[in-house]
This record gives C-alpha cells, structure tokens and sequence, in this order.
C-alpha cells in the first residue's frame, strides 16, 4: 500500500505523520532513505511544497528537496512540536544563504552570518554594460595631464635652447647633430618638467647615447654639463646649474666660453673626438 492516493494527502503531511516517518527510516537504519520507496514519495512532495521557495530564492526545486533532507536527519526535528515547521525554517534559511552567498560571492557558510546585513550584492561589470569608472563615484577623478606642470625654470630653460646649439657648434659639434642632441635634452626636460628627474631619465638613455656615438662615460659628462650636476651639494655651483639653466639666467656665451671644464666636457663629447689627441 502506497503512502499516497489520488484522493487524500500523504499520511506525512501532517506533523506526527511526519514524525512518525522519519522515526521509522531513522530505526531502520544504513541505506533507509535510498531504499524506502515512502522516503522517495517524500523528496517529491518537498520538491512540491517548497517550489515557491525556490523560486523565490532563485534556486531549483531539487534545492529545496536537498535542504529539506539534511533537515529531517537532525534528531532534533523529529522530537520537535511541530516537525514540518522546523523543516520548513531550515529550508527557507539554507536557499536564502545560497542566495546571499551567490550575489556576495562567497562561502555559504559564511553568507548564513550575513543574510540580514546591509552589505550589498557583489555588482558584476557584464551586469551593467557600463565602464568601471561609471559604477561607483570613487572612480571618478579628473583625467591626468600627460604633461607635469612646467614651472619658470623648465621654460626658461627650453627657451635657451637655441643658444645652447651655437656653444656646442662653438666646441666643434656639427649644427644638425647639435640640434638633435639638445633637443632630446629638452624634450625630457619638458616631460619630467624637473632638471634632476629629465637627468636620471637621460642617464639610462642608452638609445640617444648610442646614435650620438657616445659611450657611458661621456654621455653622463654631456648631460651633467648640460642640465647640471644632480650633486646637492653642488646645486649652488656652476656645475650644479649647467649650461641650459646658465643661459636661462643671462651668461653671455663668451662668458661660457672661458669656463674651461663645461667646454672641455663639450669637446669631448662631440662626434669624431679623438680623446688621444688631446693627452
């Protein structure tokens, strides 16, 4: 005799019904529920009755029938007052944690703490068809200006240019090759819109150096005579300022001229030097 007829409701649908069933597959022991075709009957009726919940937690039927078995194995179940309402609590808490854990992307276990908090639902970028900067305020800053706020010195500087050309011709440089090596400097200069910073960046520039057939050595000595020494120590010195930051200020080129070290550090640097003719 089945548990179920097409005119009445499963004897388990009532609370000692229920009682009474889960007791007997409890006493029957390893394998009850797999085998016993009333425990079948009763999968499917959860499936049934839970529908609704699943539904509203976005789960499936199967969901809930699931909950609802890991729910009537606790002893405490079928000694509680009223057995089906234990289950149903226990459903509706287990769908309602893989709804959370779903939209938080996290463990349910650890979505069970959070159903009543206020934290929202992870917000996925598909979801929405927009850009990142667009979901959330904090994204929204003004875009960067590609190049650094040049203050005085750096226009000053990129200005004296010109003259700078005519003293390398001065130490020998042919004009074209001039132009092309103070205008890489200035191009830096006007990027970093620092002397130190366009320095540094230069330094390690083993590119220019190369076309301008210059080895470490007497590229480093060009540009510190160019921009000037990044020593702090000698920031205050002519060595510090350097040739671009000297023009800036107002030095006549003859003046130039007459210091010794910045010409001998241009010589020496221009193509075709032959350092051994100058020992």
């Amino acid at each position: 005799m089945t548990a179920t007829t097409t005119a009445q409701k499963p004897s388990f649908d009532t609370a000692e019904g229920l009682r009474s069933l889960l007791v007997r597959l409890h006493r029957a022991g390893r394998g009850a529920w797999r085998l016993d075709a009333e425990a079948a009957e009763l999968m499917r009726y959860c499936m049934d009755r839970y529908r609704p919940l699943a539904r509203k937690y976005h789960a499936e039927p199967l969901d809930s029938a699931a909950a609802a078995f890991e729910a009537m194995l606790a002893p405490a179940t079928r000694w509680a007052t009223d057995p089906w309402g234990v289950v149903t609590r226990a459903v509706q808490v287990t769908l309602m944690a893989e709804d959370r854990a779903n939209g938080l992307l996290c463990e349910v276990s650890r979505a069970r703490h959070l159903i009543r908090s206020e934290v929202h639902d992870a917000q996925r970028f598909a979801e929405h068809g927009m850009l990142v900067y667009e979901l959330n305020p904090a994204f929204h800053t003004p875009p960067e200006d590609p190049l650094p706020q040049r203050d005085d010195e750096v226009v000053e500087l990129l200005r004296a240019s010109e003259e700078a050309v005519n003293l390398f011709v001065t130490a020998g440089w042919p004009r074209h090759v001039a132009r092309k090596a103070i205008g890489h400097v200035c191009s830096r200069l006007a990027e970093t819109g620092c002397r130190r910073r366009a320095h540094e960046y230069l330094r390690h520039d083993r590119q220019t150096s190369l076309l301008l057939d210059l080895d470490q050595r007497r590229w480093t000595a060009l540009l510190s005579a160019v921009l000037g020494n990044p020593n702090p120590d000698l920031e205050l010195t002519s060595a510090g300022r350097g040739l671009l930051l000297r023009l800036a200020a107002g030095y006549p080129l003859a003046e130039l001229e007459a210091d010794r070290r910045l010409m001998r550090a241009l010589v020496e640097a221009a193509p075709g030097y032959l350092e051994a003719t100058h020992v």
